[in-house]
């Protein structure tokens, strides 16, 4: 740490947002929500941001409980800078809440435990009402949707979906961007995205967008977007069919409404043929923006050497279309077919790369040799006329070498330069007493047979271990259910450590995240969703007993009420609140 304090800086987009900032040495927490007025069927997005000079030993934010609204989504993001050899952080929890009846209430108080210190935000009042609200504000992480994008809108306010193209008449072989957005203000359930249909296209996906908040209309909305690179194989009048999104509406942790289905509408697509004006004589389809280059390892070789020669088309455009490229005249080199290999790039949106071939080739004679250029003639649609690239000469310098060259010899001289240079059979030792017997040699004993067996079992434990290794990492539940006791013990762990401190607060926090987080690890639920009335259902629903279920219940009321009111308890309570949670996480660990 510099010691140095890093001050907020914080820009309210609107005066309507509410920010409330504490500071505890070089920590900052605020607690932001998008707007302090709502409609009872609006979502409110409350952001809780901690930042500073350095982690330290912090733990993640505590909201103060909720009641009045439902926490329908969760999800986190962190940054970090490095300036002046000081590294800072900043990390922010994003929580989706929607309210549960009208009136006026205090969202957003939060805590964080910083070292020894609890830092706490105030909360913010929001007044939830009936009927529609203007949305003049926005909040972070939040985009107005331009009123100029298009088109295929299908849906109501609170889910819709939206498709179009960036071009609905391309060239043969040109790129068109297929965009399928979703937006929703509800919890959904299971989506299912259909692509449409793309009979006279060749497609190739392009880089995931990650998952936003967007503004239309004045509502804020869950936003969700897939983007498809499509190239026309032939001319004419093309449909892109329509694109489908199954759901249902999430009504509870394992409750589920009916299933629905939203659609778009075809898109036409009217391909263009390549112009025949300016067409070169030997061009092969490729469409887009290339270049073209060669190149050998050295240009000084010997003659019979082998000699790796590279050509590379980089560019903006499908690389699948350019099959060949125009070569020169190589009567000069023994030459084999190349190997083509090829690198996608779809950076921007834009599908390119990188397409290379590779040839082998063997000088036949000695002296100077050129490798004359390749070509390769495209049309690129930006301005519609058609171009060809080549590559430089290569002037190579063939010397003498110590093989024969190819086409100086046949099989008839290499035979005549063999020659006999000693017999083959070697003297016989008369001495016996030096011999000894084959039963005797290493290789027949066990100790050979272990060395072939031992690393083959190795192998193949390690397939094993590997395979349940992967499996592991794949099953995100399994994952945590192998981890959840030895979480649980470390958190109590760290509850005692709290206790020493005289942190009561704190204690029963770690407490109340002991037991929750190992419920949600066993049964890979998101703990951060978790309501009272959720988790009763939860017990009840995987075979906890009504009497075990009733201890976690009154145990995370006592932790609740210690965090949340201003009491005071007896050290011997602490300790036996303590003694209680690692009592009823073991009985869990025997019934779940």
């Amino acid at each position: 740490m510099t010691g140095k304090k890093i001050f907020p800086i914080l820009c309210l987009l609107l005066t309507a947002i509410s920010v409330n900032t504490v500071y505890g040495n070089e920590i900052e927490l605020t607690s932001v929500v998008n707007s302090t007025k709502i409609s009872l069927n609006d979502r409110l997005i409350l952001s809780v941001t901690v930042s500073g000079s350095g982690f330290g030993n912090i733990g993640d934010p505590m909201l103060a409980p909720i009641p009045d609204f439902t926490i329908s989504g969760t999800s986190s993001s962190t940054k970090y800078n490095i300036l002046s050899g000081t590294m800072s952080f900043s990390k922010t929890f994003t929580y989706v809440l929607i309210p549960k009846r009208v009136g006026a209430f205090s969202v957003g108080a939060v805590s964080i435990k910083a070292g020894r210190k609890n830092i706490t935000a105030p909360a913010t009042k929001v007044e939830v009402v009936r009927g529609a609200v203007p949305q003049a504000q926005t909040g972070p992480k939040t985009q107005t949707i331009p009123d100029t994008q298009s088109s295929q809108i299908k849906g109501n306010k609170n889910i819709f979906i939206n498709t179009f193209v960036d071009r609905k008449e391309p060239y043969v072989g040109e790129q068109i961007t297929y965009t399928f957005e979703l937006y929703n203000r509800i919890s959904l359930a299971k989506p299912e995205y259909e692509p449409p249909s793309t009979t006279g296209f060749w497609q190739a996906e392009l880089p995931q967008i990650p998952d936003s908040y967007k503004n239309k209309d004045g509502r804020t909305y869950n936003y969700h977007v897939i983007k498809t690179a499509l190239f026309p194989t032939t001319s004419g009048e093309l449909t892109l069919g329509p694109a489908s999104l199954y759901y249902s509406a999430r009504r509870g942790i394992f409750s589920f409404g009916d299933r629905y289905k939203l659609q778009s509408d075809p898109i036409i697509i009217k391909a263009k043929n390549l112009p025949k004006k300016g067409e070169p004589r030997d061009y092969n389809g490729a469409v887009g923006n290339f270049n073209i280059s060669s190149s050998v390892e050295n240009k000084t070789v010997k003659a019979g050497d082998v000699i790796t020669l590279r050509v590379s088309v980089t560019g903006r455009g499908n690389l699948d279309l350019i099959t060949s490229i125009n070569e020169p005249d190589l009567t000069a080199f023994k030459m084999y077919d190349p190997k083509v290999s090829e690198k996608i790039s779809n950076s921007g949106f834009v599908l390119g790369g990188s397409k290379t071939w590779e040839y082998i080739i063997i000088p036949r004679q000695q002296g100077d040799v050129s490798i004359e250029p390749f070509s390769l003639p495209f049309f690129n649609p930006e301005d519609k006329s058609y171009h060809t690239v080549t590559t430089q000469t290569i002037e190579l310098k063939v010397v003498q070498g110590d093989a024969i060259a190819f086409g100086e010899t046949d099989d008839n001289n290499l035979r005549d330069s063999i020659s006999k240079i000693a017999p083959d059979i070697r003297y016989i030792k008369p001495d016996k007493k030096i011999l000894k017997s084959i039963s005797k040699y290493w290789y027949s004993s066990m100790f050979f047979y272990l060395l072939y067996i031992l690393p083959l079992a190795a192998f193949i434990t390690s397939i094993f271990v590997k395979k349940r290794q992967d499996e592991i990492e794949r099953n995100t539940g399994l994952k945590r259910k192998l981890n959840a006791w030895k979480n649980a013990q470390k958190r109590l762990d760290n509850a005692s450590e709290v206790l020493k401190t005289g942190d009561i607060k704190g204690f029963c926090g770690k407490l109340h995240e002991s037991i929750t987080f190992y419920i949600g690890d066993m049964l890979n639920v998101d703990t951060g969703t978790l309501t009272s009335t959720g988790l009763e259902k939860i017990m009840k629903n995987n075979g906890i007993s009504p009497e075990l279920a009733e201890r976690i219940s009154k145990t995370l009321e006592m932790c609740d009420f210690v965090r949340f009111a201003s009491v005071e308890t007896g050290t011997g309570t602490h300790e036996s609140i303590l003694n209680d949670t690692r009592d009823i996480i073991s009985k869990l660990r025997e019934t779940l």
